[in-house]
């Protein structure tokens, strides 16, 4: 007899299961129909962010740079970077002009939200840094110079006709998509401006590579002190926000506001993509791009920016004056 009442429960058990997986399945059947196609969901699940075809542009014609164990069979080789991540590269454009720059590797990190770097090195400030570079900062700085790169201060205001600034810098990332193909993007391209609703201009990036003067630890009194690469100590390889240990800056004049720059989640792969990165030197034609479209910028209105402060900066904004109490009249 209780055998006979377990297996009522237990039929009776299966029968209530197998009914609450038929309204399951009758549901997903229904949001499949109102997405027909399989339909991109309307917005990201888990950060709300809706697709935005303004942030969305064309791939970068760039020839493809592999970094394998044969870079230095390719015909644009010249030479490894010391720490082996990486080479220095020259070619000819079309016209027979030299084309000179460096190629690193890098992961991707932070694909939405705002940031205040697009590369930094490890140890740096990945939370809110789009990639990762992965070569020493040292070499990469001594790479930029011998392809031709100068030093030199950020522009008073983007104009790259300016003079005794640094070399402006092009930028480009490649990866390899899911299609099994390369894809490039200009660095520029992969950063979201907020106060523009589109994709940061494409003004490249200023070579600062500031130095720091850092005391001898074998000086007893400390008068004895050596200049160290800044972008050494704050891994800031390229900066959105400006940042005076950069190594590359950004030279347009709202840089100064930590809330205007975000990764751009429509163009990005996935966190932990590896991407090539590569910094080189810009053709005549995108010289002549650049110095257009920041005249065009130098006519459009900023509006109120905020001046952001960096970390260990804080008590170095302007204090308020004191306000002066009134005199008490003379007894």
């Amino acid at each position: 007899m209780e055998t006979r009442k377990a297996r009522a429960t237990l039929v009776g058990f299966c029968l209530v299961l197998a009914l609450l997986a038929g309204v399951f399945v009758s549901r997903s059947h229904a949001a499949e129909q109102a997405a027909p196609g399989g339909a991109a969901p309307a917005q990201d699940a888990e950060t709300g962010l809706k697709p935005d075809p303004k942030l969305v542009v064309q791939p970068f014609p760039e020839p493809e740079i592999v970094l394998d164990a044969n870079v230095n069979k390719r015909p644009d080789f010249v030479a490894q970077l010391p720490t082996g991540n990486g080479f220095i590269f020259e070619r000819r454009d079309e016209k027979g002009k030299k084309i000179a720059g460096v190629v690193v590797p890098g992961v991707v990190l932070v694909t939405r939200g705002l940031v205040e770097l697009f590369g930094c090195g490890e140890g740096g400030k990945e939370h809110e840094t789009i990639l990762r570079l992965e070569c020493d900062v040292q070499s990469l700085d001594l790479a930029l110079t011998s392809a031709g790169l100068k030093r030199g201060r950020l522009p008073s205001k983007a104009d790259i006709s300016e003079a005794n600034q640094g070399s402006r810098v092009l930028a480009l990332v490649q990866w390899t998509g899911e299609d099994g193909k390369s894809v490039t993007y200009r660095s520029e391209d992969l950063v979201v401006s907020t106060r523009r609703q589109s994709p940061m201009p494409r003004v490249g990036w200023t070579y600062v590579g500031a130095w720091a003067e850092m005391p001898d630890p074998a000086s007893p009194k400390g008068e004895k002190k050596h200049k160290v690469l800044a972008a050494a100590n704050s891994r800031s390889y390229v900066t959105t926000f400006r940042d005076q240990s950069a190594l590359l800056d950004n030279p347009l004049e709202e840089a100064i506001d930590d809330t205007i720059f975000a990764a751009n989640y429509m163009l990005l792969p996935r966190s932990g993509t590896p991407v090539r990165v590569i910094f080189r030197t810009p053709t005549q034609p995108e010289l002549k791009e650049i110095a257009e479209l920041e005249k065009f910028l130098a006519t459009q209105p900023l509006g109120n920016l905020r001046h952001g402060l960096h970390q260990g900066e804080a008590g170095t904004e302007e204090k308020k004056p004191e306000e002066k109490k009134p005199e008490e009249k003379k007894k």
